[in-house]
């Protein structure tokens, strides 16, 4: 296997585990959102409901998935790993796949972006 593949396979890796970790946060977040309201009387970021940050992070999650899986598309990964970075770098304001996803989906999208 020549290093370019071996760069594309290690960002798939790498942005799937990224994708898992946006995922499950958006997921808590969605289902703890009463919880964490009751806890805390108002709780908002950048103006928006945790109902609503929970969704951008599941999308975020999702999106990063599929920028993984179009990395493997012949002639398609330069656009999934722009999908991968470009979703990390959102998936930052809903908590990042406790900050490890965004780290991990931005490594990724750089793996991928980086096939010559």
């Amino acid at each position: 296997m020549e290093d370019s593949q071996k760069r594309v396979v290690r960002g798939f890796a790498v942005s799937l585990v990224a994708g898992v970790l946006v995922l499950i946060d958006g997921v808590i977040v969605f289902m703890n959102s009463d919880l964490i309201k009751s806890v805390f009387n108002s709780v908002e970021l950048l103006g928006l409901d945790l109902t609503v940050l929970s969704s951008i992070a599941i999308g975020c999650g999702v999106l990063i998935f599929i920028g993984a899986f179009l990395s493997f598309l012949f002639g398609k990964e330069r656009i999934g790993g722009a999908i991968v970075l470009i979703s990390s770098i959102i998936s930052i304001v809903t908590g990042g796949g406790f900050i490890f996803g965004t780290i991990l989906g931005i490594i990724g999208g750089i793996l991928i972006l980086a096939r010559k």
